[in-house]
């Protein structure tokens, strides 16, 4: 049975860190290495894991906050696991992940990565079942890099080996999961699982809600691959989606530079009620982040 190394980078989730870790010791693979690594919470977090270590005897680190691709990459120097997987100090796994997708990677040795849908839920307790728009496995790198596939994080494992053949998370990014689907589809063949496999917690506090910050994370990652034989297709494709967001968002200035991919893109409804809300009537209901 293949040991897999999972990852708890926690940050400040009190409110949710005993499920997140408690979704990984029940899990029905029992071959798992569990690193918690609390990267500078400032409430009771610290103290929760404290607790939970010698209960369940995982390895815990608590120190100054560094963010989170450092901590990733700490962990990962610490990975014995054949497979890696990262579960959000405020996400669950479903108690089968781990047995369903070392199944699958143990069975399609040609696929460096293992994702799957997921079911996103809130602090109310709704809960909505999230299918991966147009899920597939093999060569995704041209759909990874215009949004056609979106690898929902708590879902996904990778071989250990090729994480630390690419050299470990990007520390320079903000969207470390997307620079690293890129990284591997680049090289290796991505495999979809068409099951749920983790719970992800919907909150006013998810980086994706950061319209700006994303904007730029964005675009930084994606002028790595300008060499890229698809690029300006790729840009185009993230152009119009940046003019939409941020013109929701407030951030008209900002959004004007890609007015011209929008006035080509006239026959998409959304695109074309933005241009008349915004720019034409110029409505001001919205709200900066």
């Amino acid at each position: 049975m293949r040991l897999v190394t999972v990852v708890v980078p926690s940050y400040n989730h009190e409110k949710y860190i005993k499920e997140a870790i408690e979704s990984i010791i029940n899990q029905s693979y029992k071959n798992i290495e569990l690193i918690v690594i609390d990267d500078g919470s400032t409430d009771s977090s610290p103290k929760i894991l404290e607790k939970l270590s010698k209960e369940y005897n995982f390895k815990y680190i608590h120190r100054e906050n560094r963010g989170l691709s450092k901590t990733l990459n700490e962990a990962l120097s610490l990975a014995n696991g054949e497979y890696f997987s990262i579960c959000a100090s405020d996400d669950r796994f479903l108690l089968d992940k781990i047995s369903k997708q070392v199944e699958f990677l143990e069975s399609n040795l040609e696929y460096g990565v293992c994702y799957g849908n997921v079911i996103s839920f809130n602090d109310l307790g709704v809960n909505r079942k999230v299918d991966v728009k147009n899920g597939k496995s093999g060569w995704i790198f041209k759909d990874l890099i215009t949004a056609n596939i979106i690898i929902p994080a708590p879902s996904s494992i990778i071989r250990t080996d090729i994480l630390r053949e690419l050299g470990g998370y990007s520390e320079d990014v903000l969207i470390e999961d997307w620079d690293m689907w890129l990284r591997v589809a680049n090289i290796y063949q991505i495999g979809y699982l068409d099951d749920y496999l983790a719970y992800y917690r919907d909150h006013n506090n998810n980086t994706y809600k950061q319209t700006y910050k994303m904007f730029k994370a964005q675009k930084k990652i994606l002028e790595k691959w300008i060499d890229y034989k698809d690029y300006n297709q790729a840009l185009e494709v993230w152009q119009l989606d940046w003019f939409k967001s941020l013109s929701r968002r407030g951030y008209i200035d900002e959004a004007r530079e890609y007015m011209g991919v929008a006035i080509k893109n006239l026959f998409d409804i959304d695109t074309f009620k933005i241009l008349l809300k915004y720019y034409l009537i110029g409505s001001k209901n919205y709200k900066k982040d």
